[in-house]
Parts: structure tokens; sequence; C-alpha cells
């Protein structure tokens, strides 16, 4: 009867395991918060190409995302082959979705003319630094 007692032990012993090991695995992921495609709809819809920036603002601060300033910055412009200035607001949404060992964030980046003006934007969704 020994025998027969220990071989229930291991069983359930394992069973143990690979509950706790499934439990772990689902918590370990999430369902994302927010989608890149459901912010883009929201910008295009709230404040489409040409919208003044103070819009963009108003929009990121409604939805509680964080942002830098309207700010003039320098990118390297592949279609000039060099680096131009532009005026930009940044802005993120950290740890979106969790995976098991990969965090991703969404990243937004707003162009606009000389006049403050919308000219582009771009939504990433991309894994988060460590």
């Amino acid at each position: 009867m020994g025998a027969g007692n220990e071989v229930q032990s291991v069983s359930q012993l394992v069973a143990w395991l690979l509950t706790l090991s499934l439990g772990f695995v689902l918590a370990s992921c999430t369902t994302p918060t927010v989608s890149a495609d459901e912010l883009r709809q929201k910008i295009d819809r709230e404040t489409p190409i040409g919208s003044d920036y103070s819009a963009v603002v108003a929009l990121l601060d409604s939805m509680r995302i964080s942002h830098s300033g309207y700010r003039k910055v320098k990118e390297f412009d592949l279609d000039k082959d060099d680096y131009v200035e532009r005026q930009s607001i940044g802005a993120q949404i950290p740890q979106v979705e969790r995976r098991l060992f990969r965090t991703y964030g969404i990243y937004l980046s707003f162009y606009f003319d000389d006049g403050g003006r919308l000219i582009e934007y771009k939504v990433q969704r991309r894994q988060s630094d460590p």
C-alpha cells in the first residue's frame, strides 16, 4: 500500500505544479487596454490633419496620455537625405499589453507645420524597454 500512496502523492504534486504553472502564464499575460488602430481612428475623428496643436494636446490630456510639450525637433528626412527641423509632440502609453516576457507600449508622434497645424502623425505599438 506504500507504493500506491507514493504514486498518488507524485501525481498530485505534478497536477499541482501544472496548475501553478498555468496560473503563472495566464497572470503574466494581459489583453490590450487600447489598440493602435483604435487610437488612429480617434485621432482621425477628433483631430484630423490640419487641426491646431492645442487640439492635439487637449485630446491627449482628455485621454490622460503622457506627452511632451509642443517643441522643435531635428529629424532625418529620407526624401531630403538631410536633417530637418519640425514642430512635434511625442506621447506614449506604457504597458498597454503584457506577454510572458515582454511588455508593449503605444508611442505617438505628431508633426506640425510652422503655423502649428497637424501635418502628420504616427502611432506605433512597440515592445517597451525593460
